[in-house]
C-alpha cells in the first residue's frame, strides 16, 4: 500500500524528470562551444613564415652589441633636417628633405641580426636620406667555421624588407672597409600598412 509520503516522493521525482526532459528538448541545456573571442588570433600571434625566416638568414648576424645600441631614438625633424643615432648607427635627413615637421623614430631591436625599424610608415623625402650601419660587432665567421674570410665586405648591401613578397630588397649602398660602415641611400622610408619598416645589411 502506497503511503501519502511515498506518493509525494514519486510525484516529486516525476516532476523533476519532466523538467529535465523539456530543458533538453528546447536546447537550453546544450553544451556551448568555445568563445569566438578566445579563438580569434591577431596577426602578431601568428608564427613567422618559413619564407620570412629564410629571408632573414641573409642578414648579418651580430655577436657583440655596443652600449646604448639597442633601443629607440626619436626626434621631430623639419625643413632644417637632422640626425638620429643609436650607438654608431645613424639616420641622417638633410635640409630640404622634408617640407613639414615630422616625428621620426629610429629603432634598433634586440634581435640576432644587424637591422633597424624606421617610422612613420610611408614617409617620402624630397632628397635622398642616408642610413649608416656600423658592422663592427657582426659575426665574421658567420657559418661557424672559424674562418674570418667567410664574409666579403664588398658584398654587403643595405636592404629593406618587403612584407608583401617577404624578400629583402637592396638599395644603393656605399661600404667603407676602414670605418666598417655600410651606408644606404633612401629615396623614402618605404612603409607598408600595419607593418614596421625594416632595414638591415644583407650579404649578397
Amino acid at each position: 500500500m502506497i503511503t501519502q509520503r511515498t506518493e509525494k516522493i514519486i510525484l516529486g521525482l516525476l516532476s523533476a524528470f519532466l523538467v529535465l526532459s523539456l530543458s533538453e528538448c528546447d536546447g537550453t541545456n546544450q553544451p556551448s562551444g568555445p568563445d569566438p573571442a578566445v579563438l580569434q588570433k591577431t596577426t602578431e600571434d601568428l608564427p613567422t613564415s618559413e619564407i620570412a625566416r629564410a629571408a632573414d638568414s641573409l642578414l648579418l648576424r651580430v655577436c657583440e652589441r655596443e652600449d646604448g645600441e639597442i633601443g629607440k631614438s626619436k626626434a621631430r625633424v623639419g625643413l632644417a633636417g637632422g640626425t638620429l643615432s643609436r650607438a654608431d648607427h645613424h639616420l641622417t635627413i638633410p635640409a630640404g628633405a622634408l617640407d613639414r615637421t615630422v616625428g621620426i623614430r629610429f629603432i634598433i631591436p634586440p634581435t640576432d641580426y644587424l637591422e633597424c625599424r624606421l617610422e612613420p610608415h610611408g614617409l617620402e623625402f624630397n632628397l635622398p636620406v642616408s642610413l649608416v650601419f656600423s658592422y663592427d660587432g657582426i659575426c665574421w665567421d658567420d657559418d661557424d667555421s672559424g674562418d674570418d674570410d667567410d664574409l666579403e665586405e664588398s658584398d654587403f648591401k643595405v636592404a629593406y624588407f618587403n612584407p608583401d613578397t617577404e624578400v629583402w630588397e637592396p638599395i644603393p649602398t656605399a661600404v667603407d672597409t676602414v670605418l666598417n660602415t655600410a651606408t644606404g641611400s633612401l629615396e623614402g622610408i618605404v612603409g607598408f600598412t600595419n607593418h614596421f619598416s625594416r632595414y638591415g645589411i644583407i650579404k649578397r
